[in-house]
């Protein structure tokens, strides 16, 4: 299954080059469709899925060069995005909120439910009263009083 697709896999090489031939910054990063793509996979051709990748240079938040890749099976392609001088930088402002970072849930945890906490007050009571009636039990061969023999106010054993 491998060698059958093997060939369809498409390889991309990113390389960053700093303005005039300087070296690449450390603060600089790369992005390839929203994920970081690591200083170590630089300038090395890595296995990508076929269409098309949208590879990014950023400084912090600021986006310095972008570009977007057409893919196909089996297709390799090399992208070097150059570092501008700091007046051509531009910064990108999301035109769309990212995912929320604290959205509401319209349920409550379990353990603030009040009905959990009922259902457990229940089973410790009914624990409780169940210990103490095994706890009072008396031994079955204890006497009962004779029907009969008993006289007002006074009981015999």
């Amino acid at each position: 299954m491998l060698s059958a697709l093997k060939p369809r896999i498409a390889h991309l090489k990113v390389g960053v080059a700093g303005p005039s031939g300087a070296p690449v910054e450390s603060a600089i990063s790369v992005e390839v469709d929203g994920q970081d793509w690591p200083r170590a996979a630089w300038d090395i051709s890595s296995p990508i899925d076929p269409g098309t990748h949208t590879v990014r240079l950023l400084r912090g938040q600021s986006e310095l060069a972008r570009n977007e890749p057409q893919l196909t099976e089996g297709a390799a392609r090399e992208v070097l995005l150059e570092v501008p001088t700091e007046s051509t930088a531009r910064v990108v402002v999301p035109s769309q909120p990212s995912a929320p970072v604290d959205s509401p849930s319209k349920h409550k945890p379990l353990y603030k439910n009040w009905v959990v906490w009922a259902a457990v007050g229940v089973v410790v009571v009914a624990g409780v009263v169940t210990g103490v009636v095994i706890a009072t039990k008396k031994d079955p061969k204890d006497e009962s009083p004779v029907g009969g023999n008993t006289m007002p106010g006074v009981l015999r054993w």
